[in-house]
């Protein structure tokens, strides 16, 4: 008996440990990761994967310094969430060693971590792009009738005349602090970091200004391609990807789309979706193997076809039809620097700042 009690107890925990390297828990951001392409690794690997998608930003960080995450693979945006994370070392080291493919990632943006002291060796960037805004020339040129219209210009959206006659046809903005003070703080030109209490309250007197004209503030992505698809407002400030989206979405039903996406010449940013492991990970192995599988320049083109959010590798695009091929813009690398630049000085304490401003916008205390 003592010997069937001890095999038992010396076999259990094995079966329970195998049943446990076969699954894979990740946090990604909705329409980041191609479905298709999440059946394709579990067929190729047996590796059962369970997807969550994250909400914010600010939730998994909370979850993270925690310590309940229970995740073995988060999305976190670049900055200032990713940097200010990986400085707490919250994450597992990842290395050519575990995810070869890792050697694949575009020297630009290599260059843009290794400039500012930083290795890919906490975090892995999967996608990138900027934000911007989609206009409706034809309601715009309605709007303001003989004057010049700004539409290469943030002056669309934060010079109050411009806005004040287009609130008819509607401006909806992005329910993004961060990016909204990033955005007026290119409007307005150079100056000191966009974060110290003087700037973030002079941005703020500026924003109560066109916030009366703001018909909505969104930042879902199903919303923003919903806007967009329906022709609701004017003007939309939104992430390249949903606008590309959008558009491509219209122009697939053989329609053309009274849209075009902006990238506005003061200034813009950039932003780059990290894939990292936490350190409390309960499949590691596995999702290194997820890694090198998205790093695949193979798999990165198809999941590009479902996300149009430009991948991080060389050579995705030989694998696109010639259509989508022209689509891909090069990574914007002045404008990456300058956003994780400024963004690398959003310590809790400034972020704090920024989210206080917020919520006396939008709840009009001035």
């Amino acid at each position: 008996m003592y010997h069937l009690l001890l095999i038992f107890f010396l076999i259990v925990p094995s079966l329970f440990a195998n049943a446990s390297s076969q699954n894979l828990n990740i946090l990604i951001w909705s329409g980041t990761i191609d479905p298709k392409l999440i059946e394709k690794f579990q067929k190729e690997t047996g590796i059962a994967v369970t997807v969550n998608l994250l909400d914010s930003d600010e939730s998994i960080e909370s979850k993270l310094l925690t310590g309940e995450a229970g995740f073995d693979i988060i999305t976190p945006t670049l900055s200032p969430f990713y940097l200010r994370q990986m400085e707490l070392g919250l994450f597992r080291p990842i290395t050519v060693k575990e995810v070869p493919n890792l050697s694949l990632i575009l020297p630009e943006i290599k260059e843009m971590f290794t400039s500012n002291g930083l290795s890919l060796e906490n975090g892995v960037p999967l996608s990138w792009g900027s934000v911007g805004f989609v206009y409706n020339k034809e309601k715009i040129a309605a709007a303001l009738g003989k004057d010049k219209l700004p539409i290469n210009s943030w002056a669309l959206i934060y010079n109050k005349k411009n806005i004040e006659k287009l609130s008819n046809c509607g401006v909806q903005l992005l329910d993004d602090p961060l990016e909204v003070f990033l955005s007026i703080y290119h409007y307005l030109g150079k100056g000191e970091e966009p974060w110290s209490k003087e700037r973030i309250d002079a941005l703020t007197d500026r924003l109560f200004d066109i916030f009366p004209y703001v018909k909505k503030f969104d930042s879902s992505a199903d919303s923003i391609v919903s806007a967009i698809a329906s022709e609701k407002y004017c003007v939309i400030q939104c992430f390249s990807g949903e606008a590309i989206k959008a558009i491509h979405t219209i122009e697939k039903q053989g329609k053309k789309s009274p849209y075009a996406y902006v990238e506005p010449v003061e200034g813009f940013s950039t932003w780059l979706d990290m894939i990292v492991i936490p350190k409390g990970a309960t499949n590691p192995e596995n999702a290194y193997k997820f890694i090198n599988f998205l790093l695949d320049p193979k798999n990165a083109a198809i999941n590009y076809q479902y996300s149009l959010q430009p991948a991080t590798v060389k050579g995705f695009e030989k694998f696109l039809d010639p259509e989508l091929r022209k689509k891909v813009k090069p990574f914007p690398i002045k404008h990456g620097r300058k956003t994780f630049g400024l963004n690398h000085l959003l310590d809790f304490r400034r972020t704090k700042r920024v989210s206080n401003a917020w919520l006396r916008l939008r709840l009009g205390i001035q």
